[in-house]
């Protein structure tokens, strides 16, 4: 029994619409679009699996590298307990990058790094 379930996959792309579209040939629907004012996010689902796709765009792609280095992907899991799944992350070697934060949505989220450096979002589902 784990602290949580796979939620999705995140990829930061330079064209949505493109992306999109490419991603379709696999099955994947768009579900839902958010626009900020620096960046664009367009969640899809593969029907027949559930698996979630999130496809990540800054508007300014000038600085998109620079701000964030190579990093082009995280995973995604939801928790029941955000503060359990965090203090027994960070017992097993987690950094927290941010303090827990709504979503647009509704619920909250989490990011951290797991003890290799790569970036794991923790999703509270409304």
């Amino acid at each position: 029994m784990g602290i949580g379930r796979a939620h999705h996959v995140q990829l930061k792309v330079f064209d949505l619409d493109r992306s999109i579209n490419f991603y379709s040939a696999f099955g994947f629907e768009e579900r839902y679009r958010v626009v900020l004012s620096d960046r664009e996010l367009v969640f899809l689902r593969q029907p027949q699996t559930g698996f979630n796709l999130e496809l990540f765009m800054w508007k300014d792609q000038s600085h998109a590298m620079a701000l964030h280095g190579d990093t082009n992907f995280h995973i995604a899991f939801t928790v029941q307990d955000m503060d359990f799944a965090k203090s027994e992350l960070v017992r097993l070697g987690a950094v927290i990058d941010e303090n827990e934060k709504p979503m647009v949505r509704g619920g909250s989220f989490l990011l951290l790094r797991d003890p290799n450096g790569y970036e794991i979002e923790l999703i509270v589902e409304p």
